[in-house]
């Protein structure tokens, strides 16, 4: 994938969405939701999910924001019946809520509130980790800073019978309106396990090399001649 390839195959007929260069792993998807323009979500549909769906699962997805919306607006959505009947979504609270602009939200389908964060909320202008996962019993939604392993900001709730069985989860907003700037995606997974999926790039991660025999780790003191690791002098 590369700078102005659009990428999915599950995403809104409308909308535009368009790989650029940029973010800590370049390159990165930038979402434009401009009103009129349509709904930019793209998704992982049945062929990750599988047409019976998962009930148990996790999501990750990297955002980074550069304004809230006047009003809420979903992040992430899960739907079944092969993408046609929202299940959940995950709203980010607007500008319109004040100190919480930016909160978490997790509703159902029918747009009943099962949790917030509270007066924690998703910062802007700054790479994010956000991490759902989801049981029959208890969905959670979590916000990191980048890699930390530490969240800014979490919500949970107890969903409805049924509501977590999912064959498509949509990334992105799901309605035109309202009027949200255009903002970054990044790194998306799904898992069948409901653990945390995790940072891209670990805590304490060292890269290194593999020579022929063993990994050897990367650093600033030594080049690699083919052979060896050779000091700088």
């Amino acid at each position: 994938m590369g700078a102005g390839d659009t990428p999915f195959g599950t995403l809104a007929a409308t909308g535009t969405r368009t790989v650029v260069s940029g973010g800590p792993r370049s390159p990165r998807i930038r979402v434009s939701n401009n009103g009129a323009a349509g709904a930019s979500w793209v998704a992982f549909g049945q062929p990750v999910f599988g047409a019976a769906g998962l009930s148990v699962y996790a999501l990750r997805l990297y955002v980074e924001l550069a304004a809230y919306g006047s009003t809420s607006f979903t992040l992430a959505s899960g739907y079944t019946a092969n993408n046609a009947t929202q299940q959940w979504k995950i709203e980010l609270a607007g500008s319109g809520a004040g100190a919480q602009a930016g909160q978490i939200r997790i509703r159902t389908g029918a747009n009943v509130q099962l949790g917030s964060s509270g007066n924690d909320v998703i910062p802007l202008n700054q790479v994010t980790r956000f991490e759902l996962t989801a049981t029959a019993s208890e969905i959670r939604a979590y916000v990191f800073a980048g890699e930390s392993v530490s969240p800014l900001a979490s919500a949970a709730g107890t969903p409805p019978a049924g509501m977590t069985l999912i064959d498509t989860c949509r990334f992105g907003p799901t309605t035109t309106s309202p009027l949200v700037a255009d903002f970054y995606l990044d790194d998306l997974a799904v898992s069948d396990s409901a653990e945390l999926i995790g940072p891209v790039v670990a805590a304490g991660w060292v890269p290194s090399l593999w020579t022929g025999a063993a990994e050897t780790a990367l650093t600033v003191a030594g080049r690699w001649d083919g052979a060896v690791l050779v000091p700088l002098n």
